[in-house]
């Protein structure tokens, strides 16, 4: 019986390493494909969903705002997200892209993308009614807002710093 378990407890280290191999030479390959400047996002659909319990969206959708997310935090971590190592760096990456690609959508999905979401208009007229938003305080890099919290996730971990 203590044969039995011994062999269990080696086969669950097994099957664990060989996922922390595969996770490895998964973000392996994301980080060469990035620092080769092909845009490939930090996150999958199947992480932004079971892990992040996000919005519901179309796979093609998720698959262009978590492009940008992933390029704009390339943009605000002056490219440290795609050579982060370490597991705290990894996780603050991955939740940060989800935060974005989640804001993004609210934002107005692939239009916040292109500088035409609805929620980033600062006057309507219709008929004799108009209204104006002053400042809301909205962050933005070339136009695509930024979640404030997805800024606080990356500087909890120092990929913001813009020093050495």
């Amino acid at each position: 019986n203590s044969r039995l378990q011994y062999r269990n407890q080696e086969t669950d280290h097994v099957y664990r390493h060989s996922l922390r191999l595969q996770d490895s030479l998964s973000r392996t390959c994301r980080q060469s494909s990035r620092l080769r400047g092909e845009n490939v996002a930090y996150i999958e659909k199947n992480y932004y969903t079971d892990n992040y319990h996000g919005t519901e969206m179309s796979d093609d959708d998720f698959a262009k705002l978590a492009r940008a997310a992933s390029l704009v935090i390339d943009v605000v971590t002056f490219g440290r997200a795609a050579t982060a190592t370490d597991a705290k760096s990894l996780s603050a990456v991955k939740t940060a892209t989800a935060t974005e690609v989640e804001y993004l959508y609210y934002q107005g999905g692939v239009d916040a993308i292109n500088g035409k979401g609805d929620n980033l208009k600062t006057a309507e007229d219709i008929g004799n009614y108009n209204y104006t938003k002053s400042g809301d305080g909205t962050l933005s890099v070339g136009g695509i807002p930024i979640s404030p919290l997805c800024l606080a996730l990356l500087d909890s971990v120092g990929l913001r710093y813009p020093g050495v």
